[in-house]
């Protein structure tokens, strides 16, 4: 019968592969965490209750996104669109310079790029 040290044990091939993949693992999760991400997303434009005739050009808009991918994963991103406020609009065509603030988003996410940039959103009294 062979008996293995502890020292021997613990020094065998197997065993340094096992510490260096958890190892690896753990600073993997670390390190990517804080990462920030990029996103691109098609957003469509949420109308404002109330309203009855309300129309844009443009139903959907393209808007790109930063954050930490822990940042994320934490906001629905399928509950994302355009809120436009009804109070600011006038009768027959606004323009709207479309922003972090239409989006609704937490401070921990930045819109990078939104494509078109601008709405035109037209009342009819």
């Amino acid at each position: 019968m062979k008996y293995l040290s502890l020292k021997n044990l613990l020094w065998t091939n197997l065993t340094i592969k096992c510490c260096s993949l958890v190892i690896g693992l753990c600073l993997w999760s670390l390190l990517s965490e804080n990462l920030t991400q990029t996103i691109a997303l098609k957003v469509p434009i949420c109308y404002p209750e109330g309203i009855n005739e309300f129309h844009t050009a443009q139903t959907t808009f393209d808007i790109t996104l930063q954050a930490t991918r822990s940042a994320l994963q934490f906001f629905n991103l399928n509950a994302l669109a355009v809120h436009i406020d009804p109070k600011q609009l006038q009768q027959e065509k606004n323009t709207i310079f479309i922003t972090e603030k239409h989006l609704l988003l937490p401070p921990n996410i930045n819109m990078v790029d939104c494509n078109p940039r601008v709405a035109v959103v037209t009342l009819n009294a």
